[in-house]
C-alpha cells in the first residue's frame, strides 16, 4: 500500500513540473511576439502612406490608398493593442496549471501576428504599386509624346508612300492624339486606375498604326509599280498570240480586267486601313497574274510541241498501221499450218480499230486547231494521250509477233519430241524381249500400251494438216512424265527378271536345304504363274540369307556392279 501511494505521489510530482515548464514557455513565447508586433509597429508605414498621399490622387486611385490608408489606422489603433492584451491574457494564465487555456490563448495570439505581419505587407505592396504606377505613366507620357512626333512628322514628310492611306493615317493618329491629352490629364490628376485603362487602349493602337505605316509603303510601291506593270505586259502578251491565232480558255482581256477590279478594291480596302481584307485581297491579285503569266508561257511553249507532235504522230501512225499489216499477213500465214486459239486474229483486229481511232481522233483534234478553236495546251494533252495509245498498240503488237514467230519452231520441237519418244518405245520394247522371262506382268502391259497410245495421239497432232500447238504441247508434256515413269517401272522389271534368275541358280546349291526347297516351290509359282519377279526376288532372298547369311545382298550388289540398266 505503501509503495502504491509513493508511485501515485512520484506521477503527481512529475505531471505538476511538466505543467510548470509548459506554462513558462508559453509565456516567454508570448513576450517573444510582443517583441515582433514592436518591430511591425516600428516600420514606417505612415511615412508611405503620407508620401503616397502628395501624388494628388483621385478616382479609383483616391479609392484604392483611402482603403490602404484605413486598414493601417485600423492595425495601428486596433490590431496592436489587440496583440498586447492577448499577449498579457497568455502570460498571466502561464502562472497557473490551466495549460490547455493557456496553449489556445497563445494559438490565438499568434494567429493574429501572422494576420497583422500579411495585412502590414499587403499595404506596403499597394503603397508601392501606387508609386510604380505613377512612375510608370509619367514616363509613358514622355514616351507617347515622343512617338506621336515622330509619327506626324513621318505622315506628313513620307505622304506619297502611303497614298491614298495618308489622310486616314492621319486621323488615326489624331484620335490617338486626344486620347493621349486624356491620359496625360488623368495621369497628372493622380487617377493612375483610370489612367491604366486608356494607356493600355493607347499602347495597342500606338502599335497598331506603327505597323500599318511599315507595311502599307511596299504594298503600295507594288499596287502603284509593279502591277501596273504586270497588267501592261500581260496585256501585250495576250493580244500579241491572239493576232498569231492563239486560244485560250478564258479571255485574256476578261481576266485583267477582273485583275483591275481587284486592284481598285485593294486601293479601297487601303484606303479604309483594312489590312486584312486589303492583304486577302492581294494575295488573289498574286494568284491571278502568276496565273495568266504561266497561261500565256504554257500556251506559247505549246504551239512548238504541238507542231513537234504532228510530225511524231504522222510516222508513229505509219509505223503501227505498217506493223499491223505485217502482223495480220503473218497471221494469215501461219492460220494454215496451225490451230490459232489465242485470240490472236481478234486482237490484231482490235488494234487495226483502235490504230483507225486514234488516227481520226488526230484528225479531229488537227481541224480545230488550224479552225483555231482550242488552245494548244488542250491540243498537245490530247496529243500526248494518243501517243500513249499508240506505245502500247506498238509494244502489244511487238509483243504478239515475238509470240507467233516462235510457233514453227515450237512445232518442229514437238515433231522432233514425237519421233524422239517412239524411238524410246521400241527400244524399251526390244530390250524386254531380249530378257529371259515367261512374260510381262499385267500392269506392267497396260502401262506400256497407255504410253504407245500416248505417242500415237502426239504424232497424229502434229501430223495433222493444222496443228493446234497449245494440245500438242499438252499431249508432249503428259507423254513426258509417263514415258519417265514407264522408263522406271521397265528398269525395276528388267532387274527383278535376271536378278530372279541367278538368285534362283545359286540357291540350287542348297537343294538338300528345306527352306530352300520350300522357297523354290513357292518362287516358281510367283515366277512362272504371276510372273512377280519381285516377290520371286524377295522370297528366294531371305531364304538364302537362312542357309548363307549376307548371300542376299553380296549376290544383289554383284549383279548391280556388273549390270547397268539399258534404260
Amino acid at each position: 500500500m505503501i509503495w502504491v501511494l509513493l508511485i501515485i505521489s512520484i506521477i503527481l510530482l512529475v505531471s505538476y513540473l511538466a505543467a510548470v515548464l509548459f506554462q513558462r514557455s508559453y509565456a516567454k513565447r508570448a513576450n517573444e511576439v510582443v517583441e515582433e508586433k514592436d518591430k511591425l509597429a516600428q516600420i514606417n508605414v505612415r511615412q508611405a502612406l503620407l508620401d503616397a498621399r502628395k501624388l494628388s490622387l483621385t478616382g479609383k486611385s483616391l479609392h484604392e490608398y483611402q482603403q490602404l490608408e484605413a486598414d493601417y489606422n485600423d492595425i495601428e489603433n486596433s490590431k496592436f493593442l489587440h496583440i498586447d492584451q492577448l499577449a498579457n491574457s497568455v502570460v498571466f494564465d502561464s502562472r497557473g496549471l490551466n495549460v490547455f487555456k493557456t496553449r489556445d490563448e497563445f494559438n490565438t495570439l499568434n494567429s493574429t501576428l501572422k494576420e497583422t505581419k500579411a495585412k502590414i505587407a499587403s499595404i506596403q505592396g499597394g503603397l508601392e504599386k501606387l508609386n510604380e504606377v505613377d512612375q510608370e505613366h509619367r514616363k509613358a507620357v514622355d514616351e507617347l509624346r515622343l512617338r506621336y512626333d515622330k509619327l506626324r512628322k513621318k505622315i506628313l514628310a513620307e505622304s506619297f508612300k502611303y497614298g491614298p492611306a495618308s489622310e486616314p493615317l492621319e486621323n488615326v493618329l489624331s484620335g490617338l492624339e486626344d486620347n493621349f491629352a486624356k491620359f496625360v490629364k488623368l495621369t497628372e490628376s493622380g487617377d493612375h486606375t483610370a489612367a491604366t485603362d486608356v494607356y493600355e487602349q493607347l499602347r495597342v493602337e500606338t502599335n497598331d498604326l506603327e505597323k500599318k505605316m511599315i507595311d502599307i509603303p511596299p504594298l503600295y510601291d507594288k499596287l502603284v509599280n509593279r502591277y501596273p506593270t504586270n497588267f501592261e505586259e500581260l496585256q501585250n502578251g495576250a493580244d500579241q498570240l491572239t493576232k498569231q491565232g492563239f486560244v485560250f480558255d478564258a479571255d485574256p482581256n476578261v481576266v485583267i480586267a477582273d485583275m483591275k477590279k481587284s486592284h481598285s478594291q485593294i486601293l479601297n480596302a487601303l484606303k479604309n486601313l483594312d489590312m486584312k481584307k486589303t492583304a486577302d485581297a492581294e494575295r488573289i491579285l498574286e494568284v491571278q497574274i502568276k496565273t495568266l503569266y504561266d497561261t500565256i508561257e504554257n500556251e506559247y511553249g505549246a504551239e512548238y510541241d504541238v507542231k513537234k507532235n504532228d510530225r511524231r504522230l504522222t510516222n508513229q501512225l505509219k509505223h503501227v498501221r505498217a506493223q499491223n499489216q505485217e502482223l495480220t499477213l503473218e497471221i494469215d500465214r501461219l492460220a494454215h499450218r496451225f490451230t490459232l486459239s489465242h485470240s490472236e486474229v481478234e486482237d490484231t483486229r482490235g488494234w487495226g480499230e483502235q490504230i483507225k481511232s486514234v488516227s481520226e481522233q488526230n484528225e479531229e483534234s488537227k481541224k480545230r486547231w488550224h479552225e483555231k478553236k482550242a488552245p494548244f495546251t488542250a491540243i498537245r494533252e490530247i496529243q500526248n494521250g494518243l501517243f500513249e495509245q499508240l506505245d502500247q498498240i506498238a509494244k502489244n503488237q511487238k509483243d504478239l509477233y515475238i509470240t507467233i514467230s516462235s510457233y514453227p519452231q515450237v512445232f518442229d520441237d514437238l515433231k522432233r519430241i514425237s519421233l524422239q519418244y517412239s524411238g524410246e518405245l521400241s527400244n524399251i520394247r526390244r530390250i524386254l524381249e531380249q530378257v529371259d522371262m515367261p512374260g510381262l506382268p499385267a500392269d506392267y502391259r497396260l502401262q506400256f500400251i497407255s504410253v504407245q497410245d500416248e505417242i500415237k495421239a502426239l504424232n497424229n497432232m502434229v501430223s495433222a494438216s493444222r496443228v493446234n500447238l497449245d494440245d500438242a504441247q499438252r499431249q508432249a508434256h503428259e507423254v513426258t512424265t509417263d514415258l519417265a515413269d514407264l522408263k522406271s517401272s521397265s528398269s525395276e522389271l528388267y532387274v527383278n527378271a535376271n536378278l530372279a534368275v541367278e538368285l534362283i541358280h545359286y540357291a540350287n546349291r542348297f537343294s538338300d536345304r528345306q527352306e530352300i526347297i520350300s522357297a523354290l516351290q513357292q518362287a516358281r509359282l510367283y515366277y512362272e504363274r504371276d510372273l512377280d519377279y519381285g516377290r520371286t526376288v524377295d522370297l528366294v532372298g531371305r531364304a538364302l540369307d537362312q542357309v548363307d547369311p549376307g548371300s542376299y545382298e553380296r549376290l544383289k550388289d554383284g549383279y548391280t556392279n556388273r549390270n547397268q540398266t539399258p534404260f
